[in-house]
């Protein structure tokens, strides 16, 4: 017991000693960049559920996928979190004892982060497809590729996560980890494909619409917010590979945590970001009401400008005009800024009415 409490779990290097105490660890600097990129993400999601709940009024197949990617990634969140804060990881393995590393909380914490990730991009990733399937399902090129997509993404990331959970266990002298890092390096490959699709998908579809300009750029920015998700998944796919190269795994591990919560958490950044633009411009939102009431107020006690009489007519005729052009057959094309309230111009997406998914209350 005595030589497992002061053996390492890895030589120290020349000239450093091992430090089961108090060592140096990467835990704050993991706990700074995921807590501030999942705070974001919450507050964009959160408007999300705000649009499509109560401005809205109908939530489809792609919240409820997103709200499965959603809970998953917190709870990895958590794990991770939990595991470089009060466990071991983020050290050096020469900072960790053998009798340290045998406790049942630190393999949870080093095994269900390899689980996880795969069946939370893979929610994640099916949000997009089904998105576009409700979007851009008149095309039928984007049905095949989208129905496609699912599959495809439903194949490599069950394969993985189930090899992962069930399948990788040690044989002779493997070891767990090596056999999950191996097959979690050459498995997100795929994975970059697929988000590359992703992002291809509704460029081809919006490039050769006739649109204003600034209708047309304001619609691709939408998308295209998704190359961010691209960088994540090629960083975690680069120090994934380092990391498996390294002899000090949980110190190396940390850059890795970071790039896959981040490919997460913006992954669901952009799949709420269309929600803003619908949430800051119908009339009946929080935001506009609290605008509309700054403006009165700010026009009261002002110089001049319009009476409070005067803002409460106009905002009620503006009000009527909405709900005049609102169509409920347009609801995605609205939702996604590519039809405004506005008179539309020609050739502009056309009514969807998907007929393999159905919304659902």
């Amino acid at each position: 017991m005595t030589t497992n409490a002061t053996t390492p779990l890895l030589a120290p290097p020349h000239g450093t000693h091992s430090n089961f105490i108090d060592p140096e660890t990467r835990a704050g600097l993991q706990v700074v960049v995921t807590s501030t990129i999942l705070a974001v993400a919450m507050v964009f999601y959160a408007n999300r559920v705000y649009v499509k709940n109560w401005l809205m009024g109908r939530w489809s197949w792609d919240d409820v996928t997103l709200v499965v990617a959603v809970i998953l990634g917190v709870a990895q969140f958590a794990i991770q979190t939990y595991g470089v804060e009060k466990e071991y990881m983020g050290r050096h393995l020469w900072d960790i004892s053998v009798e340290q590393s045998r406790g049942s909380s630190i393999l949870i914490t080093s095994y269900l982060p390899f689980v996880l990730p795969p069946w939370t991009l893979h929610f994640l990733k099916a949000t997009f497809f089904i998105l576009y399937l409700y979007i851009f399902g008149s095309l039928r090129w984007i049905r095949i590729t989208c129905w496609i997509g699912l599959i495809c993404i439903t194949i490599i990331h069950s394969t993985i996560g189930i090899y992962s959970f069930a399948i990788a266990s040690p044989y002779q002298t493997d070891t767990w980890k090596d056999k999950v890092m191996g097959v979690a390096v050459s498995g997100s490959i795929p994975g970059l494909i697929v988000d590359i699709v992703l992002l291809v998908i509704p460029i081809v579809a919006i490039a050769p619409l006739q649109l204003s300009a600034a209708r047309k750029i304001g619609a691709l920015l939408i998308f295209i917010a998704g190359g961010l998700a691209i960088v994540c998944s090629a960083c975690s796919i680069y120090l994934r590979d380092v990391q498996k190269h390294s002899p000090d795994k949980l110190w190396t591990g940390v850059p890795v945590n970071i790039a896959c919560q981040c490919e997460i958490f913006v992954g669901i950044i952009c799949a709420s970001i269309p929600a803003v633009a619908q949430g800051f411009r119908n009339p009946k939102s929080v935001y506009q009401i609290v605008f509309r009431k700054t403006i009165a107020l700010h026009r009261l006690f002002g110089s001049g400008g319009t009476s409070p009489v005067e803002m409460l007519t106009k905002e009620k005729g503006s009000q009527s005009a909405y709900d005049a052009t609102k169509s409920t057959d347009r609801k995605y094309a609205v939702y996604f800024a590519l039809a405004g309230t506005e008179s539309r111009e020609p050739y502009e997406v056309p009514p969807v009415q998907p007929v393999h998914l159905a919304p659902h209350k």
